[in-house]
């Protein structure tokens, strides 16, 4: 993100992982912050990854899931499936 003011939906959503990981520095925080404070659909995203995220550590808190297996999910979270 190199610190840049994040300017459409498509930047914001490849962030969010990255963003809820903690692996942006907080200029790329901020910036992802203003962004989804004015979109509503942005923000809708970022919940669904945090709640599913909780989700996974409260209720299977035991369980390593492969990072395929992740990355698969959230495929199919994108995807609306």
């Amino acid at each position: 993100m190199n610190g840049r003011v994040i300017h459409n939906c498509n930047q914001c959503e490849t962030r969010i992982e990255k963003v809820l990981d903690g692996q942006c520095s907080s200029l790329e925080q901020n910036n992802f912050v203003q962004h989804i404070e004015h979109c509503p659909r942005c923000m809708g995203k970022y919940q669904r990854e945090q709640s599913f995220r909780e989700f996974l550590q409260t209720k299977i808190p035991q369980k390593k899931f492969s990072d395929s297996l992740l990355s698969n999910i959230r495929d199919k979270i994108r995807q609306g499936v």
